[in-house]
């Protein structure tokens, strides 16, 4: 079954893009931090950069426990939560002797903006947590992992060949898709509410999609309908990726994640599907996650030339 706080998420997602004037101001819960590092025992700063179209994003920089670190992962988080959401995920990473950077994308956490995108503008996001990296070590190997929505601006930031590698956790190929399941899955479950699966089963209706893809382009700052997909940004992938499915996952379900990855021009591509995860990748499957992406980033770090 879905989980129903994941449809709620996705509700608002979907009014959020189409029809509501300022979505980041009517979804408190995507500002709250529901934990913080200390509550994990993590060490962790908190920094801010300013993105291309001058928003002012937050985040924790979080130090390997065991330092030097080896490399910098960069955390995005998915549609409706904020870098709390991506602590645990940072919890085994600095363990391993890596830094993290979680980041609060526009419009959710701490960070300026009123507007999300499906992932394309969050990309950007991502490429000035990248450059605040830069400036702090210009030799640091930077890989970035991405949830759900985090995972399509991830692809769209792995088009910069000065990064590692790429780290796409349960992306959806497209806007339309993502939909498409989540209502199905919502039709189905018998924990969703009648409205929320009255305002599911309106965005496939034609007509509405299109008008809030319209209203979306507009309020996230012309989003391009044919190159914002996943299924675009795969096709331009210039750095090592790693393409992690839900077996159970009913909203990037995993024939299209693994299409994603058939369809990726990376030098070096691995599909992973957990078994019997949902959208709760790193939740449903904790130690088969944490086992294949340190394996994956291990093995782009000793492939890497040394410094």
């Amino acid at each position: 079954m879905m989980d129903r706080q994941l449809v709620m998420v996705l509700a608002a997602l979907v009014f959020a893009g189409g029809c509501m004037p300022n979505p980041a101001a009517t979804r408190p819960e995507w500002r709250r931090l529901a934990r913080t590092p200390a509550e994990l025992g993590l060490a962790a700063d908190t920094v801010s950069f300013v993105t291309v179209d001058s928003l002012r994003l937050r985040a924790w920089w979080l130090p390997a426990t065991t330092p030097p670190a080896r490399a910098t992962v960069v955390l995005a988080h998915g549609s409706g939560t904020n870098r709390a959401g991506m602590l645990p995920r940072a919890a085994f990473i600095v363990a391993a002797g890596y830094d993290a950077l979680a980041v609060d994308l526009r419009a959710h956490g701490e960070s300026e903006g009123e507007y999300m995108s499906p992932g394309w503008r969050e990309a950007d996001d991502i490429r000035a947590a990248v450059a605040w990296l830069r400036a702090r070590d210009a030799a640091l190997p930077i890989v970035v992992l991405g949830h759900s929505y985090g995972a399509v601006a991830a692809l769209h930031a792995g088009r910069d060949s000065a990064l590692a590698a790429v780290i796409a956790d349960a992306p959806f190929k497209s806007y339309d898709a993502m939909i498409r399941n989540a209502s199905a899955a919502a039709k189905n479950d018998p924990r969703v509410t009648r409205g929320q699966r009255f305002g599911m089963a309106m965005v496939r209706v034609p007509g509405i999609r299109h008008l809030m893809a319209w209203h979306l382009s507009r309020s996230a700052g012309r989003v391009p309908a044919d190159s914002a997909p996943a299924s675009f940004a795969v096709t331009q992938l210039r750095v090592p990726a790693l393409f992690i499915a839900g077996e159970r996952d009913a909203i990037a379900i995993a024939p299209d994640v693994r299409q994603l990855h058939d369809s990726a021009a990376a030098p070096v591509r691995v599909y992973v599907e957990l078994v019997g995860a949902t959208h709760r990748t790193h939740g449903d499957a904790r130690e088969q996650y944490e086992r294949e992406v340190l394996a994956f980033i291990q093995a782009v770090l000793s492939a890497a030339p040394q410094r």
